[in-house]
């Protein structure tokens, strides 16, 4: 098969590949000095399962951490989240888009309930360190 054929039928771009591969926020349970928070969303029966682990210390994210069960793109979606909220002042988180995942990773318009999904995590978490 041709190149330009196979980049045609490739369903995952060179991030979302890079991203799936990477796996620097697996979740080790080795976490630094800080509050723990976690949100976990989704089920087994449906394919996908969520959790993120968010170490905070004055009022700052010092580390995002990772549990999943689910497709490429979803593994790439939670790297590039927690890639993205490691590091942040508590203030910032709201401002991570991840609509903008749907165009950086190139996923498939029959896969937008793991966007929603994942906003419920990213959701579950401002809510955890509003009320702390």
């Amino acid at each position: 098969m041709n190149e330009f054929i196979s980049k045609q039928i490739e369903p995952y771009n060179d991030l979302t590949r890079e991203l799936f591969t990477r796996g620097a926020y697996k979740d080790n349970s080795v976490y630094p000095k800080g509050g723990v928070i976690k949100a976990r969303k989704g089920s087994l029966d449906d394919g996908l399962v969520v959790e993120i682990v968010t170490i905070v210390d004055d009022e700052k994210i010092v580390a995002a951490k990772y549990r999943i069960y689910g497709c490429p793109h979803s593994i790439a979606s939670i790297e590039w989240i927690c890639e993205e909220i490691d590091g942040l002042m508590i203030d910032d988180l709201n401002k991570i888009d991840i609509s903008s995942l749907k165009n950086l990773l190139l996923i498939p318009i029959e896969k937008t309930s793991l966007i929603l999904l994942l906003e419920d995590v990213l959701d579950e978490i401002r809510l955890q360190l509003e009320l702390k």
